[in-house]
């Protein structure tokens, strides 16, 4: 009962944010997580406290403020900020959870991810480990076509090689990566690695 009175408005909430008590501030992120999707216009008001509280490192919840910020960044539309944040919140940001927050920014991490690695840019260790558990879940849910589309994309040869062993039907997924490495990659260097590649597992 008490907690569908508190839905009813995040303001009570939200003010102990402000309070110098880190128990008060760390029951508000959690409560603020579960209301978030409904109530956060009341919580992006509130954004600069929540963001102090990630950025201090002293604070024991960081990644659950982080979290927090991440969803209400995405609710306003800067999905710029609301994946660097969703990264720094660590195994609160579940690839396996079925939510439009989820695959938005799990999208534009591989967006992201294959623009640096085609610039040849240095990409953050976080960003991998992410990109890292999108090959294992499309390797767990048998999804071998989608992984080498994606490795391609991002020149991750390694991965390439992998979802093609991992297929079970090694000769298809060799015809479908050649084919994929003929049309969809301008890196010549690239290309001669894909087919390199190819050759070997024949």
């Amino acid at each position: 009962m008490a907690l569908s009175v508190q839905m009813n408005s995040a303001q009570g909430i939200l003010t102990y944010l402000k309070e110098d008590i880190p128990q008060l501030q760390i029951y508000a992120l959690k409560k603020l997580t579960i209301i978030v999707d409904d109530h956060w216009p009341e919580i992006a008001e509130f954004l600069p406290d929540i963001e102090v509280l990630f950025e201090d490192e002293a604070f024991s919840e960081r990644e659950q403020a982080a979290f927090l910020a991440s969803k209400v960044y995405y609710h306003l539309g800067d999905y710029d900020e609301a994946l660097k944040l969703a990264v720094e919140s660590g195994p609160l940001f579940n690839l396996e959870e079925k939510s439009e927050f989820v695959d938005t920014l799990v999208a534009k991490c591989i967006d992201d991810y294959i623009k640096k690695r085609c610039a040849d840019e240095p990409v953050e260790e976080k960003f991998e480990q992410i990109m890292n558990k999108m090959f294992e879940r499309c390797f767990r849910d048998k999804m071998f076509r989608q992984a080498i589309g994606i490795a391609v994309e991002c020149y991750r040869l390694d991965m390439l090689e992998k979802a093609i062993k991992d297929s079970g039907d090694i000769e298809a997924h060799l015809k479908y990566a050649y084919q994929i490495a003929q049309h969809n990659v301008r890196a010549l260097e690239f290309r001669q690695d894909i087919l390199k590649m190819i050759k070997k597992l024949y």
